[in-house]
C-alpha cells in the first residue's frame, strides 16, 4: 500500500473572523502535529464568509441532493467524502460556539443519515477562563456541550477538545499550555 493511500485527510474549519489571531496559533499547532504524522490538513477559513443556518426545510431528506442553500458551504460539503476527520477551530463567543461554526455544524444535517462517521475535534480560544455563567455552568461549558451534543446526533467520534483560556494577547497564545495540547491532539489524529 502506498503512503498516499495511508494519509489521513483532515479538514480544519477555521471560524475566527481574525485570520491571524489567537485561534490561528492553536490551529497551527494542531496542523503541525497532524502533519508531523503524515496527515494532510486542508484549512478553510469561514470566519468572514456569509453562511446561513439550517432552514429546517427537510428538502435534503426528501431528494438527498444536499442542502438547498447554495452558499459558501456548498463546495465544502460536495467534497466532504474526501476527509477522514473534521476539526473546528474558533473563539468562544459569549460562552458558546461562534455563529459560523454553529451554522456549519447545523448544516451537516443535510449530509446525514448516510454521511458516514468521521473523527472530529474542537479547538477554541477564550480571553477569560472558567467563570460561572447562567445556572452555575461555566462560560466554556456551553461551548463544549454545544459541540458534543451536535456530534452525538450526527454520530461522529470526538477525539478531543482543547480550549485555550486567559489569552489577552497573541503572545499569550504562543506561550499557553493549550498550544502543546493542540499539537499532541494533531499527532494523535494525524496517524
Amino acid at each position: 500500500m502506498s503512503n498516499r493511500a495511508m494519509e489521513r485527510n483532515i479538514l480544519l474549519v477555521f471560524t475566527s473572523p481574525r485570520k491571524n489571531g489567537n485561534t490561528s496559533v492553536i490551529a497551527q499547532a494542531f496542523c503541525d502535529g497532524a502533519q508531523s504524522r503524515g496527515a494532510v490538513v486542508h484549512r478553510i477559513d469561514i470566519g468572514g464568509k456569509p453562511i446561513r443556518g439550517c432552514l429546517e426545510c427537510y428538502a435534503c431528506c426528501q431528494d438527498h441532493q444536499g442542502c438547498v442553500q447554495k452558499d459558501s458551504l456548498w463546495d465544502i460539503y460536495a467534497n466532504f467524502h474526501l476527509y477522514d476527520a473534521v476539526v473546528f477551530a474558533g473563539p468562544v463567543f459569549f460562552g458558546g460556539l461562534p455563529a459560523q461554526m454553529k451554522a456549519f455544524i447545523d448544516r451537516l444535517f443535510s449530509l446525514y443519515p448516510g454521511g458516514g462517521s468521521k473523527d472530529s475535534a474542537l479547538l477554541m480560544t477564550a480571553e477569560g477562563g472558567e467563570e460561572t455563567g447562567l445556572g452555575g455552568m461555566s462560560n466554556l461549558e456551553a461551548a463544549r456541550l454545544g459541540y458534543q451534543t451536535a456530534l452525538h446526533y450526527i454520530q461522529w467520534n470526538i477525539q478531543g477538545i482543547v480550549i485555550a483560556t486567559h489569552l489577552k494577547s497573541y503572545e499569550d497564545a504562543l506561550r499557553c499550555e493549550a498550544r502543546r495540547e493542540a499539537y499532541e491532539l494533531g499527532r494523535r489524529m494525524g496517524g
